[in-house]
């Protein structure tokens, strides 16, 4: 690698990673994993020759099938789109992440960011119960509404609903006071 930065190297390393742990879900055999990984690491075509035993034909070929798969793009100099795989990946690693914990880790970082999470959905009818979209358009997968719905079970099942109401009014009462406050500010703007 010649003057990369360490920002690059860290994110270089997070995408070996993640090609590595979601290599079969995505469909890659392990020729075409060894193959993109040696060119995340190398970057250099004779240098990625030596270190997997391909020939140049070879490589065409597995980065052909590697490009069908729809993991890779090139950019206009025929170079690997290192960004572009980083984004497939990141999708990819959204995808299998159980839809709790994928919530938490969103969550704990909007909350200090003031951004939107994954949990900010609009609940849709269809034929037969209501599906969750994704603030992406997307819908839940079958697995993930499955297990957003035992989490509300579990949360329906250890919660009161005089508790509930409790909190519902607190919250209602604080927004009323925001309202009034706001309504004071504009009385003496006039």
């Amino acid at each position: 690698m010649t003057n990369i930065g360490m920002a690059e190297l860290t994110s270089m390393h997070g995408m070996s990673e993640m090609l590595l742990r979601y290599h079969r879900i995505i469909g890659m055999n392990h020729e075409q994993l060894i193959l993109l990984q040696a060119s995340i690491q190398l970057h250099d075509a004779v240098e990625i020759e030596e270190a997997t035993g391909f020939s140049r034909e070879t490589i065409a070929e597995l980065f052909s099938q590697i490009s069908e798969l729809g993991i890779i793009r090139f950019n206009e100099r025929n170079e690997l789109d290192y960004q572009s795989l980083f984004e497939t990946l990141k999708s990819i690693e959204k995808r299998s992440m159980p839809f709790r914990e994928r919530l938490t880790r969103e969550y704990s970082k909007a909350s200090r960011t003031n951004q939107k999470h994954v949990g900010y959905v609009e609940l849709v009818p269809v034929k037969k119960g209501v599906a969750v979209k994704l603030m992406d358009g997307t819908f839940l997968s079958i697995k993930q509404t499955k297990d957003l719905s035992n989490e509300l079970m579990m949360f329906a099942q250890s919660m009161k609903e005089e508790d509930l109401q409790r909190f519902n009014r607190n919250v209602q009462q604080k927004q009323d006071k925001v309202q009034n406050d706001e309504n004071r500010y504009e009385e003496y703007e006039d």
